[in-house]
């Protein structure tokens, strides 16, 4: 296992591994993805929508964007059942947050996405993991791996006890954001919030 890496990317959903991928093959980068592997009998921890609780026409424009990229992407590789069509209901518990979630709901169907009340209809899901079995990414276990941060801010990272020439360093999911960040380091703008939900099934492209 090679030392040097252009990517170290952290992120054990379909986020890092599409990224992954994306840097190893279409450009050519060294890459270390490191995440544990996913059991077939553990259910999910997160649900990818293309969804956002957002009011600005930029953020709706983004996101229209990334989806014709992301479903040409999977269609290119075979994957095309990976992004799929589901129903999303939002629920406000506030009068205050009914006003805003309304807002959103508007601005939303304004750059195509269709509602219906508390229902979002047809919101695109990516139903992965994608497999990384065939790829020239490198994946190590999560407990492999250690990210220290020196006095000065500077993010480290160790293999096996033995530090790791990278580039960059890349977070690429919520938990592991959590768990390596300390909290004077993490944005201002994060916020932690309880949440339950039930995911549909999913399927398994390969990369």
């Amino acid at each position: 296992m090679a030392s040097t890496y252009d990517f170290a990317i952290f992120g054990g959903n379909a986020l890092g591994s599409l990224v992954a991928g994306l840097l190893a093959h279409d450009h050519n980068k060294q890459v270390l993805l490191i995440a544990d592997p996913i059991s077939p009998q553990r259910l999910p921890r997160g649900i990818d929508l293309a969804l956002l609780v957002a009011s600005r026409p930029q953020s709706w424009k983004m996101l229209r964007r990334g989806v014709a990229e992301t479903t040409a992407l999977m269609a290119s590789l075979g994957a095309q059942r990976a992004v799929e069509m589901v129903d999303v209901r939002l629920t406000a518990d506030l009068p205050q947050a009914k006003t805003a979630l309304a807002h959103v709901a508007a601005t939303a169907r304004g750059y195509g996405q269709p509602s219906q009340g508390e229902i979002f209809h047809s919101v695109p899901r990516l139903s992965a993991p994608i497999s990384l079995a065939d790829s020239r990414v490198v994946t190590i276990e999560r407990d492999a791996a250690r990210l220290e941060f020196t006095r000065g801010g500077v993010a480290q990272l160790a293999v096996s006890g033995e530090l790791a020439d990278v580039s960059q360093i890349v977070i690429a999911d919520d938990a592991a954001l959590l768990d390596l960040l300390p909290p004077d380091q993490r944005p201002l703008q994060l916020t932690l919030q309880s949440m339950t939900a039930t995911p549909p099934g999913s399927c398994r492209p390969r990369w």
